[in-house]
């Protein structure tokens, strides 16, 4: 039976309003049409704790927990809701909801799994002592893996299947590879529906001081999803609650949670560093492709290969073309956390290894059976590995699986140029490596992040899982603990990161708790009124860069920032003033005589309008753009001739629709009406509409200027 989840989602509306009573009635229709047992006697149980608190609230005897009690049962109904919300969604395509399907289909019991899962693994020690594992004891290794990561992610409101997986966890006999998985796999559930458990679960383990950092990087990912997903669902918790006050209490947990904000606030810069080497610097090395190839035909055939490093004539071509400045750029990018080796292996992940879930978060291991590796292939690999620990595990298994996979004749030649740079390669990626106060956590949460990453864009059907690379990383607001994170220091850092990559509305909000946290600072209203001004906000913009002048900022970047917005308002007056205070200090700079210009035309000073407009002119004689705004502002002036010689001109060249149709007003105040009509014809062949409405608006200028209304009207129905 189809589920009504109009009726589900009244609910919330029912207990914001706290009526317990109607919510109640609406999930009691809804568990009853289903016959869900789990949900009824939630229900149950709920309904007769409320009950028994209405008739203790009319005996008038104080109840002083009766508001946490009350709030348990709104918090029971949620769970309610979510249950039956989720079984709503059951059919759908998506991931998460049919791996739920195959764990129903196969009757996966976690507690079973886990069990064989350590009886397999004991066997794996007993062959490991004695030789090597054999392929079938391995694989089945990997597929209860499989089973164990499908099962633990579509658990739901389970206590004794958390209990199984919390002790698996915590067993010193589990091995990383289960464990990672384990959690991993709460993550993913985590995103795809609240549930309280898992949230609790995870904070338990970022709080365990013996968890290894490679785990609880991937705790800190679950609970920094917790917080941006469900930040109302995580303020109505009581105990939960009092559990997020002890993490945000420990500075080490704050510490942490700050660096898994930056880690994946970094990550997020990763779509646009990838189309920048797709649109720009890949496009730019093919235009100088056939220079370098003609370069080297022009080499001798008795050259030294290393003649070609730091080669001048090679260095000149790339700094030419751009290429130099916009890899200079990709490199700063990828040291505030871009990541740039997702546009390398994206291409990579079309393996039949991904099409499992769990082999997107498993630990690379060499010896994994689904690698098919030989035993030359995995010298070369260890060796690879051992000085990519920078690049996370789904991308190690994308180069071991793409190493199995290339011809004999590339592998050798790929691994005799690898091992002859080997240990330069070694000693030059362990000077770039994090150097921060927790470098070992930093760099495990960076390649969790990415793991996480590629899933979520790469793998199949993963809408079902919240996306927080996609969602405003509002960290301030986080329960509990985001007056924790909110730091000057942490504010400045994140609102500058956010600014520098394009994220202004971002941005945009931390510079604005900066500007309350401190003392007034006028650099802070410049960085909101430039977030303010590239979202369009030109009114938000100079109220803070105002505010920054009176803060006794007179910068040039302050005052021509100044004059763009206030002639962007339509405020040329102002404008004009700032254009002036910038021109007594450059007064040959062509682009604030030609801006101050066409504000004076629009203050109505024409004069002041030719004088600059000939002034630029003088600086850049022949300038298209200076030439239009000073036929403009003669014809303006009523200097009719000295106009139509600049329009002859622009008329000669590339005209615009505006260039025929100011050229037309030109032709039509010297009455030469014949020569206006064709002006104006050209100026209406792209778009009768356009030219409609600027002729309309133009009329009160043709009026002023002496044009009857008689020739205004005969003309502009010539062309219509």
């Amino acid at each position: 039976m189809a589920i009504d989840t109009d009726k589900l989602h009244m609910v919330d509306n029912q207990l914001q309003k706290r009526a317990l009573n109607s919510a109640i009635r609406t999930l009691k229709e809804v568990a009853d049409s289903l016959g869900d047992a789990d949900a009824i006697s939630m229900l149950h149980a709920g309904e007769a704790t409320y009950s028994y608190l209405r008739q203790y609230f009319m005996t008038g005897n104080p109840d002083p927990s009766r508001g946490e009690m009350l709030e348990r049962v709104a918090e029971t109904l949620r769970c309610v809701k979510d249950l039956l919300l989720r079984r709503s969604l059951r059919e759908g395509s998506g991931a998460y909801y049919a791996a739920w399907r195959l764990v129903d289909l196969r009757k996966y019991n976690i507690q079973k799994l886990l069990k064989q899962y350590r009886e397999v693994m004991a066997q794996v020690s007993l062959a490991e002592t004695v030789g090597d594992v054999p392929e079938t004891l391995g694989s089945r290794r990997y597929d209860l893996l499989d089973s164990i990561f499908l099962a633990v992610m579509t658990s739901f409101q389970n206590d004794e299947n958390n209990k199984a997986v919390m002790d698996a966890i915590n067993d010193a006999d589990s091995d990383i590879s289960l464990q990672t998985q384990l959690i991993y796999a709460l993550v993913l559930g985590l995103a795809a529906v609240f549930d309280a458990d898992k949230v609790q679960m995870l904070l338990d383990l970022a709080m365990d001081a013996d968890m290894p950092e490679q785990l609880q990087s991937v705790a800190y990912i679950g609970i920094a999803i917790a917080f941006t997903a469900y930040p109302d669902r995580l303020s109505h918790q009581g105990k939960l609650s009092a559990s997020i006050g002890t993490f945000a209490d420990t500075p080490e947990c704050v510490a942490r949670m700050r660096s898994v904000i930056k880690a994946i606030a970094g990550t997020r810069d990763t779509e646009r560093v990838a189309n920048k080497v797709k649109d720009e610097v890949i496009p730019e090395i093919m235009k100088i492709r056939p220079d370098m190839l003609g370069k080297m035909r022009d080499l001798s055939a008795d050259f030294d290969p290393e003649s070609l490093e730091n080669n001048p004539d090679w260095q000149e071509m790339l700094d030419k073309s751009g290429i130099t400045r916009k890899l200079e750029e990709l490199t700063e990018m990828m040291s505030d956390g871009a990541d740039l080796m997702m546009v390398t292996f994206s291409q990579l992940k079309k393996f039949p290894f991904f099409q499992r879930i769990n082999n997107w978060f498993m630990p690379f291991d060499i010896n994994n059976p689904n690698l098919h590796i030989s035993d030359e292939d995995r010298a070369f690999m260890e060796k690879l590995t051992s000085v990519t620990d920078f690049i996370c595990d789904s991308d190690k298994y994308s180069l071991a699986l793409a190493v199995s996979q290339t011809p004999a004749n590339h592998r050798h030649m790929v691994m005799s140029q690898f091992n002859a740079q080997f240990e330069q390669m070694h000693q030059e990626i362990h000077e770039k490596l994090p150097s921060s106060g927790r470098p070992d956590f930093d760099r495990e949460v960076v390649k969790s992040v990415r793991d996480l990453y590629r899933y979520i864009f790469l793998g199949r059907n993963t809408g079902d899982f919240f996306n927080i690379f996609k969602s405003k990383l509002d960290f301030t607001h986080f329960p509990i603990i985001g007056d924790k994170l909110k730091d000057a220091e942490f504010l400045s850092v994140m609102s500058e990161f956010y600014m520098k990559r394009g994220f202004y509305s971002e941005a945009l909000v931390l510079f604005q708790q900066l500007a309350g946290l401190n003392q007034p600072v006028s650099s802070v209203w410049q960085k909101i009124g430039f977030c303010r001004q590239k979202a369009g906000n030109f009114s938000g913009a100079r109220e803070a860069y105002m505010k920054s002048e009176l803060l006794g900022d007179s910068s040039k970047w302050l005052v021509k920032k100044l004059a763009f917005v206030n002639r962007k308002l339509g405020d040329f007056a102002s404008a004009l003033e700032y254009y002036d205070r910038l021109l007594s200090e450059d007064p040959d700079n062509v682009r604030l005589l030609i801006n101050s210009a066409n504000c004076a035309v629009n203050t109505g000073d024409v004069d002041l309008a030719l004088q600059r407009f000939h002034h630029a002119d003088y600086l850049k004689a022949g300038d298209v753009e200076i030439q239009r705004g000073l036929a403009w502002a003669e014809l303006l002036a009523a200097h009719y001739d000295k106009a139509e010689k600049l329009y002859s001109i622009l008329l000669s060249g590339s005209p615009t629709s505006a260039d025929w149709l100011n050229a037309g007003h030109n032709a039509h105040l010297m009455g030469s009406y014949r020569k206006a009509a064709d002006r104006y014809h050209k100026a209406a062949e792209e778009a009768k509409a356009d030219f409609e409405l600027a002729y309309t608006a133009d009329i009160p200028t043709l009026r002023r200027l002496g044009a009857s209304d008689d020739s205004i009207y005969i003309l502009f129905d010539e062309i219509l």
